[in-house]
């Protein structure tokens, strides 16, 4: 185990574009696989929202364990050394204020990239498969009997689905944090400088290719995320604003259950 901080920081070696595309296209890959190849496959007695959140958390969680391990290997057992290397400082004031900068930007970002995709797909110009769960479907009305659907019977009080949600949404943000911003970003910025930002914002689009009629929407997104957690030198930002914008589901399935939506 190496005691010195500094050290493991100096063990970084540059991320170029080639290990780049495949760490990204690689995760990608996995997550078509899960959700084209698996999901459909997996048991009819499980509701959509079951399939869909089994398909998602999988490679979620592989991918938490691949960020955990990698340091592991690399680094060690040194918990400062992990939150160093990884840049998880102490969260400071402006972390906070910056990740909720991000979250509204974001917000309002895709809601205005989403109405150009939907009419792009009306066009036909981005195609999407029809037999896609209601749960991916850009063209779906999410409410409360399109929620009781997707979860198989009744939503109100099904505290179960807000279970299986949150741990879905930690694994989601912890793991793509802990990976992208944590250890990818950092040997990018070996690789490319300034401007490491900008290839990580583009292939952490890519990697959404699993539904690609969102990527249009998802890129303002992603290269601002990329951009701030650059500029700060810390997941944190990006970790509130990833929480914060993908938390909204949670939000939306938490109102269902509760008899509000």
């Amino acid at each position: 185990m190496r005691s010195s901080i500094s050290s493991d920081v100096e063990l970084r070696k540059p991320m170029y574009l080639s290990n780049s595309l495949l760490w990204f296209g690689g995760w990608a890959a996995t997550f078509i696989l899960s959700v084209y190849v698996l999901m459909p496959r997996l048991s009819d007695s499980l509701s959509e929202f079951e399939r869909f959140s089994v398909a998602m958390t999988l490679p979620l969680v592989l991918m938490f364990i691949t960020a955990i391990v990698i340091y592991r290997i690399q680094y060690g057992r040194s918990l400062q050394g992990f939150k160093t290397s990884y840049r998880i400082h102490h969260i400071r004031l402006m972390d906070i204020v910056w990740g909720i900068i991000i979250s509204v930007i974001a917000m309002a970002c895709m809601g205005a990239f989403s109405a150009l995709s939907n009419y792009l797909i009306s066009l036909g110009i981005i195609p999407v498969p029809n037999n896609l769960p209601l749960i991916l479907n850009p063209n779906a009305e999410f409410n409360h009997a399109t929620l009781s659907h997707m979860v198989g019977g009744q939503i109100l009080g099904n505290w179960r689905v807000i279970v299986i949600y949150f741990i879905m949404l930690f694994f989601n943000i912890t793991a793509e944090e802990l990976l992208w911003r944590g250890y990818i970003l950092p040997r990018q910025e070996l690789a490319y400088g300034k401007k490491a930002w900008l290839i990580h914002g583009l292939l952490w689009t890519l990697f959404h290719s699993f539904k690609w009629w969102d990527m249009i929407s998802l890129l303002p997104v992603c290269l601002l995320i990329s951009y701030i957690a650059q500029k700060r030198q810390s997941i944190w930002p990006g970790f509130i604003a990833h929480y914060i914008v993908n938390g909204m589901g949670l939000i939306m399935f938490l109102a269902a259950v509760l008899g509000v939506l």
